[in-house]
């Protein structure tokens, strides 16, 4: 388990700002979630996050990571930027968007993507009237994880390099 699922299951679970109540808050709410964290975990490191960045004309992706690495043995340094696309397990097109959106659309000239999936699926959201249960596929999250690591390897080539993480956002 990642340090930041654990701080969202402890003892005093940060996973309760991603709910209103027995609901997942929007997808949006998400974004600027996970957005806050990168930005806290990473500003030492000067790595900059950005919500909502255009990365082409008329596109606009939920987080932008920007970042700059030193190669030790060349002395040189190189611009690394990753674009991330958030999507929350309810989402229409959950299990189509990565190669849609993120690479067809977002890295289309190429680069490196992250399709973070928020795994909302638990019993007491079950207990709830929200019309997003019912779209949400009903798969255990280790399967959600299956699922979309093995498409990440299937869409990355030679010139874009996806990831996905699906973090385990379930009210315990």
């Amino acid at each position: 388990m990642s340090l930041r699922q654990r701080k969202l299951h402890r003892e005093t679970p940060a996973v309760v700002d991603l709910w209103d109540g027995d609901k997942p808050k929007d997808e949006e709410d998400f974004s600027n979630y996970v957005k806050r964290h990168l930005e806290e975990d990473l500003r030492n490191l000067g790595v900059l996050a950005a919500r909502e960045a255009e990365v082409s004309r008329g596109s606009e992706t939920d987080i932008y990571v920007a970042a700059i690495a030193h190669n030790a043995l060349s002395g040189r340094h190189t611009k690394i930027n990753v674009v991330v696309e958030a999507k929350g397990c309810w989402h229409p097109q959950l299990q189509g968007a990565m190669k849609n959106q993120l690479k067809e659309r977002y890295l289309a000239q190429g680069g490196c993507g992250l399709y973070l999936v928020g795994w909302f699926l638990c019993e007491k959201w079950r207990q709830s009237n929200d019309y997003r249960y019912e779209r949400t596929p009903k798969w255990t999250l280790e399967k959600a994880r299956t699922f979309f690591g093995e498409q990440a390897e299937l869409l990355s080539d030679g010139n874009t390099n996806l990831k996905a993480y699906v973090l385990d956002a379930g009210l315990r």
